[in-house]
């Protein structure tokens, strides 16, 4: 599947087209013009049934994310599906076999080639681009919506049968423990978490993502390379391509809004 993707007429490209632009055109302006999507977004992104992944598996987003810099581009997801098609063919997995395949090489090659603080780095840039940060006295803030989120990914009600309000207070007490956050900033605001507190996480995390791939007993050698053929420069009749139908999706949107703006004011 993957190698088919560089091929002309490729279903399933023209489908992942499709999804990443309905994602993009509802992301924040910024992000919309730098043609990438958040955290958010690509989970909310439909997957078509060929590229499907597990967007809240760190490590798998770690993996694609080529500039970590916690963003994803449409180039990330179609090395991925790229991958997938390799993984397939060198294995002999089937479709329904090669998702989990990857995760688990995705974790491998975290533990194995990355360190702990590059992977904390990118864990705080994947959680500010969610929902931006704020000051909180000195302390550099993410609000708590991003909080939820990352309830969500880790899936902390359901493993943990954690509530996201007592994950909340989980983050809030350790800003108090470890003195990042005064009374006074506490009472301040209740809806914020530094993000020093978010590395300290990420260490945790990246500890037990460690201990998972010991578990799992992954010789590296057997791994297949990570390759990326597609970039921002290659493929440039497919960039155009995938250009143009963005900009006739965003004319679309802009054009619908007007229409309702101009409704409600004849209303």
């Amino acid at each position: 599947m993957g190698h088919s993707l560089t091929q002309p007429d490729c279903p399933t490209r023209d489908q992942l087209f499709t999804e990443f632009i309905g994602a993009l055109v509802y992301s924040e302006s910024e992000l919309r013009d730098r043609q990438l999507l958040n955290l958010r977004r690509l989970m909310l992104m439909r997957q078509p049934d060929a590229c499907r992944f597990d967007p809240t598996h760190l490590p798998l987003l770690y993996l694609i994310d080529e500039d970590k810099d916690g963003l994803f581009s449409l180039h990330d997801l179609m090395n991925l599906g790229y991958y997938r098609g390799v993984v397939e063919e060198l294995t002999g997995c089937r479709s329904s076999e090669s998702v989990s395949a990857i995760e688990a090489f995705a974790t491998g090659l975290l533990a194995a080639q990355s360190t702990v603080d590059a992977f904390a780095e990118w864990f705080v840039q994947l959680l500010e681009h969610v929902d931006g940060t704020h000051m909180v006295g000195a302390a550099r803030c993410v609000p708590s919506t991003t909080i939820y989120v990352l309830h969500t990914v880790l899936k902390i009600g359901a493993v943990m049968q954690e509530s996201f309000e007592q994950f909340l207070e989980m983050f809030h007490r350790a800003g108090l423990q470890l003195g990042l956050l005064s009374l006074e900033q506490e009472r301040m605001s209740t809806t914020s978490i530094p993000v020093v507190l978010l590395k300290v996480f990420a260490t945790t995390l990246y500890q037990s993502f460690s201990t998972t791939f010991r578990s799992l007993r992954l010789n590296l050698d057997t791994i297949p390379e990570y390759v990326r053929p597609f970039t921002y420069s290659t493929f440039p009749l497919l960039r155009a391509d995938f250009q143009e139908r963005l900009e006739v999706a965003v004319k679309g949107l802009s054009e619908l809004s007007v229409s309702d703006t101009t409704d409600l004011s004849e209303g």
